[in-house]
């Protein structure tokens, strides 16, 4: 088990806030844009879609105002790559649902990442940064990745984890996730690394 140091846990709950923030602030957009043609509401992929949007445009923008290191990965996944005492930690941004007690990610072909450096020179641990999203709100955590399930829809297993915790409301609502609410294609490459390698 390898756990990421206390200062960078820091950094990232910062970062949760601030994606917290930024998704709250721009998810009305969704229904707006949703409403523009009916065949956007035949399925969940349109909605999918647009929420992965605004959570990796905020997530890339408060990683960089926090001297973070944004990339995009394999198959054009976001990404942090950091310093995690004599190792990197490759942190992917995914996803996530809660089934009774346990986080689950949906492993898929992009789920492998991390093992040593290019030149070989240090082990890079592969982590997520964790969305759990409701219709308008999200809450975050971030876990080690030690594996992958045998099941018929593998999930990624985890080691160490860690859950920011979201503030208490004021008028003593607190946020629950959908149990059914996921998000598919966080491997897919964005729309510019499309072309790019197209």
């Amino acid at each position: 088990m390898v756990t990421l140091s206390a200062e960078l846990v820091d950094v990232l709950g910062d970062l949760a806030i601030d994606v917290r923030e930024g998704f709250e602030a721009g998810v009305w957009a969704v229904d707006e844009g949703l409403s523009l043609h009916t065949a956007f509401t035949d399925n969940n992929v349109p909605r999918s879609s647009l929420v992965r949007s605004i959570l990796a445009r905020e997530f890339r923008a408060g990683a960089g105002r926090r001297g973070l290191n944004p990339r995009s990965g394999l198959g054009g996944a976001t990404e942090l790559y950091e310093l995690n005492g004599n190792e990197y930690a490759v942190i992917r941004l995914r996803s996530a649902e809660q089934v009774g007690d346990e986080l689950r990610v949906i492993a898929n072909s992009g789920s492998t990442w991390g093992g040593t450096s290019d030149d070989g020179l240090w082990r890079e641990i592969p982590y997520i940064f964790g969305c759990l999203v409701s219709q308008t709100s999200v809450e975050f955590f971030v876990a080690e990745v030690i594996g992958q399930s045998n099941a018929a829809v593998p999930h990624l297993e985890f080691g160490w984890t860690h859950r920011f915790t979201p503030p208490t409301p004021q008028d003593g609502s607190s946020f629950t996730p959908d149990d059914g609410d996921s998000l598919d294609g966080w491997d897919m490459p964005d729309e510019g690394d499309a072309y790019k390698h197209g």
